[in-house]
């Protein structure tokens, strides 16, 4: 295997432990999602922004919301790679009400 790929399964594998160990009660269908999000960006999952996130969408969307089923991992990590997640999440909203 070449380097780049090699870097990029030990970054998703990095990544989908931290999403576990942060979550452990998510689906791991839904953790492993999320850990590619990350991993396709070439980033490290930080768990402290993922639970920020979390309390803007709590914030932001009801318990019986669509943001919170099974898109609600993949949303907070989209949201956690943004410079302002609050304006993440209203444009999705604004988005998807439309």
């Amino acid at each position: 295997m070449n380097a780049a790929l090699i870097n990029k399964c030990d970054l998703f594998v990095k990544n989908r432990d931290a999403i576990q160990t942060a979550y452990p009660w998510n689906s791991t269908d839904m953790n492993l999602a999320a850990a590619s999000i990350y991993a396709g960006m070439n980033m490290e999952a930080d768990t402290e922004k993922l639970k920020a996130c979390k309390a803007v969408l709590k914030e932001n969307a009801g318990i019986f919301s669509e943001y919170r089923s099974y898109v609600e991992m993949q949303l907070l990590c989209r949201m956690a790679t943004t410079d302002d997640p609050e304006q993440y999440l209203h444009l999705i909203q604004a988005i998807t009400e439309q």
